[in-house]
């Protein structure tokens, strides 16, 4: 069966939290081979899920600049598939690290 990006995506993230079906999982793998921006995107997600799982959370309140900080980690572009130059229009389903909400 063959699913769009936006399935594909999904049920990626899914699995990288740890909380996807076997049938999903191998439906967005297959898509994975025939797609270069899905490749990206998950390479990407790869990347960021293992930095912030191996980063030690303090205790207490995050510091000053945290989200900051964290944003620099991230490349918005490949994260939300806009490209160089979004496109979205409300509302899009990118999510909340598009690059149209970031003021890029």
């Amino acid at each position: 069966m063959s699913i769009d990006c936006d399935h594909a995506r999904e049920a990626l993230s899914a699995d990288l939290d740890g909380e996807q079906g076997a049938a999903d999982a191998v439906n967005a793998q297959d898509h994975l081979s025939n797609c270069p921006a899905c490749r990206n995107w998950y390479t990407e997600m790869t990347r960021i899920n293992r930095r912030l799982r191996l980063t030690a959370v303090p205790d207490s309140a995050p510091t000053q600049g945290f989200t900051d900080r964290v944003l620099s980690l991230i490349d918005l572009k490949t994260v939300c598939g806009c490209g160089d130059r979004c496109g979205c229009s409300e509302p899009c389903g990118c999510g909340d690290l598009c690059v149209c909400r970031q003021g890029a």
